[in-house]
């Protein structure tokens, strides 16, 4: 793609021919622009990883979209180092120089910012519940979190299996929401027992 500088990781000439030869190889395709990278550094310091179709509004301008053969650990952990390693330090009078380097065996390219490593990128990672990101988010080393929305889907399906009504599951998650937005941890603890109580009293009533 001439003109949007490729934070692409792994990619073969012919398709069909890789895909014939290497059908357990993983294949990962990163593309962002200099003004996402900036983005991520200027404005960002919580990054979402999501596998649906669209966008996510409220965590402001993409950093990459990346396209892979298959989700695993592996490929979730190229696709995340992609960003890593380009996204540029902060200062004014750097011009941000990056190089691409071959990967061995003809595969393809890896880019990498150079100034990216002088003050490194170390956001945190919002993920669902899938496991692979997990492992991916620990091997660079970065802290991840569930987003809400997995949360609050994982307690619902929990108290529908409980026989909770509508209205009491509401009354529920409405709990845990006031827990998890606790200011301190010793707030949360106390909430955490209110939260407990609550639970007993809709579920097992």
């Amino acid at each position: 793609m001439k003109g949007i500088p490729s934070s692409g990781l792994v990619g073969r000439d012919n398709v069909e021919e890789a895909g014939n030869q290497d059908l357990d190889r993983g294949y990962v395709f990163a593309v962002s622009n200099q003004t996402a990278l900036q983005s991520a550094r200027q404005n960002q310091h919580v990054i979402g990883i999501d596998g649906k179709h669209g966008l996510q509004d409220e965590f402001c301008c993409p950093a990459s979209f990346t396209i892979m053969n298959r989700e695993n650990t592996q490929n979730i952990f190229l696709a995340i180092r992609s960003i890593l390693e380009n996204v540029p330090c902060g200062r004014a009078d750097c011009q941000h120089p990056y190089r691409y380097f071959a990967l061995p065996g003809n595969l393809g390219y890896r880019r990498v910012t150079g100034c990216s490593r002088v003050n490194e990128y170390k956001p945190l990672v919002m993920i669902d519940k899938f496991e692979a990101s997990a492992n991916a988010c620990e091997e660079l080393g970065l802290q991840y979190v569930l987003c809400w929305f997995h949360i609050v889907k994982a307690l619902m399906e929990k108290l529908t299996q409980e026989s909770v009504s509508l209205l009491n599951a509401y009354l529920i998650i409405l709990a845990f929401k006031i827990v998890a937005r606790s200011v301190c941890e010793e707030v949360s603890k106390e909430r955490w027992i209110m939260f407990l109580e609550v639970c007993a009293r809709f579920v097992y009533s």
